[in-house]
């Protein structure tokens, strides 16, 4: 005779924690307060999962299942692939057919949901004597199931967030053939409807199961919140609200990792002062999700460098947008009476959007810039600067030295390398002599800035990658300013 596997009904009703009735009931209220279309926002569940690379134009797109994406019906997407009968987690889409004959255009990485047909059988038809026998029928092929998917494409417009979702934006040029910068601020995490209930703890410890049905809040500041393990929590939410005036850490299990704000994930995130934080727990990657995460979480400032250092990413950052001028070049001295040096030419200048990790630091070069002449003596060249890999200017070249009645060739303005914009520096003035008087050339200037004007003495100095102008009857040139970092989030 077969034994019972339980012999105490209380064990199987029980209320209480390791009761089967809670564990069941903890199961399937999460399965279905996922596909219940309880979703009042709809977006991505978990947008962090996704990864994406270049190649020319073509941008290979992994979405990790599960990978959610709930539509204005509330349907959430699980499967993946674009093409009756297949399943996939990896796209390729090529963004080259929207690069425009002229100017420029903003282009779009959309998802959609589909409905595909899987797990194809034969359909042979009825065999020869049977009395439905067609000797015209045409064998097929069924499919045995239908299930969502998420169709991946290049657009030019149509987002609306509702059916069709932003998943990044890029701008492309004419000419363009490589794409390389992309932002995803407009990608829309999904938001549930209903209003959570809040649940005061006083002492910090590891978080239930059922404490996930309460937007959780510490009475004290300073305290730590352990969440469960991911492999017996997964499907569930977790909300944070810190009220206090100090901060809240909300640590992972074990292995577990916190993904969300930064591709690498952490053990932990701190919750500042009047933020709040969702996390859901993902199963298959053993990792929380970030879901969602009130504004205070991602600062908005601007720091310049003006010398070499390094910069490391606040918490929540994960694009910077920069500016990055290189060092202008000396002024050309002058040698004797009625003499003229040239101005030195203008920096090179790039700006752009970089994609930044958070616990990563980034090397900043700044360039001095370049030393005016003194009597025959060239001015010299601007330096190189440069943030990390995104992005290089050179320093415009120095002006050349007047001797007696002559008047020295320009400087060459510097190039630039790297972001959505990228200029050279402009091209200093020649000596000039006005009867028997120098006049010093006119220093070359730098994107944003006009240009060092001319002098009849000792040269002017530039400023932020302007160009130093020439001296004149026997005075030295100016120096070229040095370059600038300016970045902003």
């Amino acid at each position: 005779m077969k034994t019972a596997n339980f012999t105490n009904e209380q064990y199987v009703t029980a209320t209480g924690v390791g009761g089967l009735t809670t564990a069941f009931g903890t199961t399937s209220g999460a399965i279905a307060s996922v596909g219940s279309g309880a979703w009042a926002v709809p977006g991505f569940l978990a947008p962090d999962a996704m990864t994406v690379s270049f190649s020319g134009m073509i941008a290979t797109i992994g979405l990790p299942s599960p990978w959610a994406l709930v539509s204005s019906g509330g349907v959430v997407v699980r499967a993946h692939g674009t093409q009756t009968g297949q399943d996939t987690n990896s796209y390729s889409v090529n963004f080259a057919p929207l690069v425009p004959g002229g100017g420029s255009v903003t282009a779009y990485l959309a998802a959609t949901i589909q409905l595909i047909q899987q797990a194809p059988f034969p359909v042979p038809g009825p065999p020869r004597g049977h009395p439905s026998f067609n000797p015209n029928y045409v064998p097929s092929v069924g499919y045995a199931q239908s299930v969502f998917t998420v169709a991946l494409t290049a657009v030019t417009g149509g987002i609306d967030n509702i059916n069709t979702f932003e998943i990044l934006r890029t701008t492309l040029t004419a000419g363009q053939s490589i794409l390389a910068t992309y932002n995803t601020f407009a990608r829309q995490p999904a938001a549930q409807r209903r209003a959570i209930p809040s649940l005061t703890i006083t002492s910090g410890g590891t978080l239930v199961p059922a404490q996930a049905q309460y937007m959780i809040q510490p009475s004290v500041p300073g305290l730590t919140f352990t969440l469960p393990s991911v492999s017996g929590a997964a499907g569930l939410l977790y909300g944070f609200t810190n009220p206090t005036t100090g901060t809240l850490t909300i640590a992972a299990n074990g292995a577990d990792l916190i993904a969300g704000f930064y591709p690498a994930g952490s053990s932990s995130v701190v919750v500042p002062a009047s933020g709040s934080l969702v996390m859901w727990g993902n199963g298959l990657n053993a990792q929380w999700d970030v879901v969602g995460f009130s504004p205070n979480f991602v600062p908005h400032d601007e720091i310049a460098f003006n010398s070499n250092g390094s910069w490391s990413p606040p918490f929540g950052v994960s694009q910077v947008y920069y500016r990055l001028w290189a060092g202008g070049g000396g002024g050309g001295g002058t040698f004797g009476s009625g003499s003229a040096g040239a101005g030195g030419g203008g920096a090179g200048y790039v700006e752009g959007v970089a994609q930044v990790s958070y616990g990563t630091s980034y090397t900043v070069v700044i360039a001095s810039g370049g030393a005016g002449g003194t009597g025959g003596v060239n001015g010299t060249g601007g330096g190189i600067s440069s943030f990390s890999t995104f992005a290089t200017a050179s320093g415009g070249t120095g002006g050349q030295a007047g001797i007696s009645g002559a008047g020295g060739s320009a400087g060459n303005g510097g190039a630039a390398v790297g972001g959505t914009l990228a200029a050279g520096g402009g091209q200093g003035g020649p000596g000039l002599l006005i009867g028997s008087t120098g006049l010093g050339g006119q220093g070359g200037s730098t994107f944003g800035f006009t240009p060092t004007p001319y002098g009849t003495g000792t040269g002017s100095n530039g400023t932020i990658g302007n160009a130093g102008t020439g001296g004149a009857n026997g005075a030295p040139g100016g120096n070229g300013g040095q370059g600038l970092l300016l970045l902003s989030w």
